[in-house]
């Protein structure tokens, strides 16, 4: 049994972590981070000073926009290869985010010209860009083809996204 000196009250612990009271009870209630002990009367969550380094990880990967569903699987996964294999999806799943909100801020620049008809004008000419811009954009276009290509189960949207990417790439 600990003893109350290796206790923390909820909010020393949520200071610590670098997190919110609120967001350890959300933690406890999906069985995420448990407190080492909850008085049975009053119901106070007191947690471990052992606790604090999953705390600060659960934190790190939530700034990193980490689902929880997935930092569950990645603390109780004790493979290295498992924990890395998890951040890399979730990686591909920011960069085809990413993706797509370049193309949003794209189209919407280009309805907020002077001319919003111009994007679907047939005289408009398209953008020139640099040999340098067009070479990284070609070499990110390709990585993100290989990306989407290593998916082991791709949506039919990604399969999509995949075959636009790669004709991208070699367009530039």
């Amino acid at each position: 049994m600990r003893s109350m000196d290796d206790l923390l009250t909820i909010g020393r612990f949520a200071r610590l972590a670098g997190s919110s009271v609120g967001a350890l009870r959300h933690y406890d209630e999906l069985d995420l981070l448990r407190p080492a002990r909850t008085d049975p009367f009053t119901s106070y969550r007191l947690y471990g000073r052992g606790q604090l380094e999953a705390a600060r990880l659960i934190v790190r990967l939530r700034d990193l926009e980490v689902p929880l569903d997935t930092i569950r699987l990645f603390l109780a996964a004790d493979d290295p290869a498992e924990r890395r294999r998890l951040l890399r999806d979730h990686r591909a799943r920011i960069e085809a985010r990413t993706f797509r909100l370049q193309r949003v801020l794209h189209i919407l620049g280009q309805l907020s010209s002077e001319d919003p008809l111009a994007m679907t004008a047939p005289s408009a000419a398209p953008t020139e860009l640099d040999a340098t811009t067009r070479r990284t954009l070609a070499a990110d276009l390709f990585n993100h083809t290989w990306t989407l290509l290593e998916l082991p189960d791709r949506t039919p949207e990604q399969d999509d996204e995949m075959i636009h990417s790669a004709h991208a790439s070699r367009y530039h």
